[in-house]
């Protein structure tokens, strides 16, 4: 899986909360703009992630949709869509005219702003009449830059762009709920299939899709996570380390493979869900390790009337010297000897805090090599990460 994604197909982000989500999942979420940065439209919620904060990047940025690759894509796509063009019955079936006839009372149809797209594949649409001035604007089309299409030849359009331009950039493609299941030749980034998948479909069920570490993440997030109290810092702040999210990745990828390939319905979701329990049962149980650190502890056989207050010596050193717990000697060493039970010898302090230290060092790795700590990242980045099966709106 990519550290990046490309947004797909829309330029408009209509959910703030849905881009939290995805971010988590990735650094970074490009998006098909005419223009690079923030749009005239974008919600105020949105500004920040489009922006530069010091030396970080925005996390919300462009694509480019003028790379060679990108311009070859629609070249190669206007070629087609030219010959096809001489068919009239190819041009009525996707032409105006039906179009605008089949369309539902109130939608606006598919629109594209022209800036998106290379001249060549603006002029085949354009001499074809595959593109026209729409009816009513999009309510964002302030200077009535963009044309309508028919949705499939538009999809085939913004599925060429895409693949191109997730290619080109090492980006894996997204889409938020308006976006439907993304085709196989997207999630494949196949442009060679695109054409046809959009254009000139047929009939083949095909084999049922087996699960993936993305989507079960992803619908780990959709299913227990509520990311609306982050902001832009936080979600830098949690994915600055892309060590444990790629940790948590291989162990999604392991359990995917284990899991049945099934056609989409409750019976996938259903087995969807029973992972993501099973994920975060295997979560709470590595986040016991550090609270078991006492019972650990004080197993070493030490006299139970002194445990307290050995408990409160070794937190308060705990919580003075966080920076010498991963040392050799734990955030003990520095620690003065003292108190009734310390004073009855320095061997038996010695020992006891040599014993703390090796306890809590040893929980601690155990903790920093659990593959699922991005879940306590997250969560202590301010994601509330719920335990029934209620699915948040991600839209």
């Amino acid at each position: 899986m990519a550290n990046r994604s490309l947004y797909y197909p829309y330029i408009h982000l209509r959910d703030p909360d849905w881009l939290k989500a995805t971010l988590l999942v990735f650094s970074q979420v490009y998006r098909m703009t005419p223009v690079p940065g923030r749009q005239p439209d974008d919600d105020e919620a949105i500004v920040p992630f489009t922006q530069w904060n010091g030396g970080r990047e925005p996390m919300l940025t462009t694509a480019n949709l003028n790379s060679t690759r990108a311009i070859a894509a629609q070249t190669d796509l206007a070629t087609r869509l030219r010959k096809d063009g001489e068919d009239p019955a190819f041009l009525e079936r996707f032409g105006r005219f039906t179009t605008e006839a089949s369309r539902p009372p109130g939608e606006l149809g598919f629109q594209i702003h022209q800036a998106k797209l290379h001249e060549k594949l603006k002029c085949a649409l354009r001499d074809t009449e595959l593109a026209w001035k729409p009816m009513s604007h999009e309510p964002y089309d302030l200077w009535e830059e963009y044309v309508e299409l028919n949705e499939q030849i538009g999809q085939a359009v913004m599925a060429t762009l895409a693949i191109a331009c997730a290619e080109g950039q090492g980006l894996d493609i997204v889409g938020d709920a308006r976006s439907g299941p993304l085709h196989d030749c997207l999630v494949k980034k196949r442009p060679e299939d695109v054409y046809d998948a959009w254009l000139k479909p047929k009939f083949d069920i095909g084999k049922p899709r087996k699960p993936n570490a993305q989507e079960l993440f992803e619908l780990l997030i959709t299913l227990r996570c509520d990311p609306r109290k982050l902001d832009a810092e936080a979600l830098a702040n949690i994915g600055a380390d892309r060590e444990p999210i790629n940790h948590l990745i291989d162990e999604l990828a392991r359990r995917a493979q284990l899991m049945d390939a099934m056609d989409p319905g409750p019976e996938r979701t259903k087995q969807f869900e029973d992972e993501a329990s099973k994920i975060l049962r295997a979560w709470e149980a590595d986040r016991k390790n550090m609270s078991n650190f006492w019972k650990r502890f004080f197993g070493f056989g030490l006299l139970e009337t002194g445990g307290k207050t050995l408990e409160k010596m070794i937190s308060k050193a705990l919580e003075t010297a966080p920076a010498a717990a991963t040392a050799t000697t734990g955030a003990l060493a520095g620690l003065a000897l003292q108190g009734p039970v310390l004073a009855a010898g320095a061997g038996l302090g010695i020992g006891l805090f040599t014993h703390a230290a090796k306890t809590y060092i040893d929980m601690v790795k155990k903790d920093e090599d659990s593959p699922y700590r991005y879940l306590t990242l997250m969560e202590e980045g301010g994601v509330v990460i719920r335990a029934d099966m209620r699915r948040m709106s991600l839209k």
